[in-house]
């Protein structure tokens, strides 16, 4: 796995709210390695159950979701809708250093 395992996130396309944010994800990045890793970091699988083209997971704090497609490894980061507007520029940076921080464990 490279040092930059994940794009700094923006905000999604038709998101006008700043509740849903995307990054990019390593091409080096196997999708089982993702979903392990995640896991082992105390995120929760929250579904959607009998969809394996979609993966959704709950960070460990905050409320706030993981979207991720498997296939193309498209990366969706969802900050919880009770996220008070003024924070969730931060709570997005914040999540998306918790999931860098977690791809990059254990790494010389």
């Amino acid at each position: 796995m490279t040092s930059l395992v994940a794009t700094p996130p923006t905000p999604d396309r038709g998101c006008r709210n700043q509740i849903l944010w995307e990054c990019g994800l390593s091409p080096t990045l196997h999708a089982e390695d993702f979903v392990a890793r995640v896991l082992a970091a105390g995120a929760r699988d929250v579904g959607p159950p009998g969809i394996p083209s979609l993966r959704m997971f709950e960070a460990p704090e905050g409320g706030h979701r993981l979207v991720f497609v498997p296939r193309t490894s498209r990366l969706q980061l969802r900050l919880d809708a009770m996220t008070p507007q003024g924070t969730r520029v931060d709570a997005a940076r914040a999540l998306h250093a918790w999931l860098v921080e977690v791809l990059t464990r254990g790494e010389a």
